[in-house]
């Protein structure tokens, strides 16, 4: 019997080859998720059609890991990050999108005529706090700060009662905001996607 493959990605063009490929080398079915309608989840945006699948699959993700009753935010850190709310009803309701670390770091040494290009081990970024005191760790710090700021502000407009909703953090660069996040007790899920497109692939016909 055929195996079943589930597929989704956020590169259409690079996901069609890839399924080409799979088809060609291999004896099983391919199902593609290629629109927010095939995801088990309410989403209350615009236009959901362009919503990023990888968002909306931490979404569906996040949404079985939460407390029933109480909000969600997911913070995925790649090359971009994008804040996501998850609404005490589960409904997807768009969130926040900003430069990823290596983004960062590479715009401020392209664009200043001496900042340096500082290397983006998540690694490097642990435990950086103000003042740095060189340029490479207040570059790192000034990242770090300007990521888990951004986290911090959405999570203080998305309070309810008073309450934070609940930190679910995945990503690469998830390391250079985790430690500076410890007081809003983050959950870090490095498979939150993968999660999510397992749930989804188990509610498929």
């Amino acid at each position: 019997m055929a195996s079943t493959w589930v597929v989704a990605g956020s590169n259409a063009e690079r996901q069609a080859e890839f399924v080409r490929w799979v088809r060609g080398h291999y004896f099983v079915n391919v199902v593609e998720i290629t629109s927010y309608q095939q995801l088990p989840i309410k989403i209350d945006v615009e236009h959901p059609e362009k919503v990023g699948l990888d968002r909306l699959l931490g979404a569906v993700a996040a949404n079985r890991l939460r407390t029933p009753g109480r909000p969600a935010v997911t913070v995925d850190v790649g090359t971009a990050v994008t804040v996501n709310l998850i609404d005490a009803d589960g409904t997807f309701t768009g969130g926040l999108i900003l430069p990823g670390v290596a983004l960062m770091l590479l715009s401020l040494h392209q664009n200043t005529s001496k900042l340096p290009l500082v290397e983006s081990d998540g690694r490097r970024f642990a435990n950086r706090t103000f003042p740095g005191k060189s340029t490479d760790d207040a570059i790192r710090a000034g990242v770090s700060y300007a990521i888990a700021g951004a986290v911090r502000l959405a999570l203080d407009h998305a309070k309810v009662d008073g309450e934070y909703p609940e930190l679910f953090l995945t990503g690469g660069g998830a390391v250079s905001i985790r430690e500076i996040l410890l007081d809003l007790n983050p959950t870090e899920v490095p498979t939150l996607v993968l999660d999510g497109l397992v749930i989804t692939a188990e509610t498929l016909p």
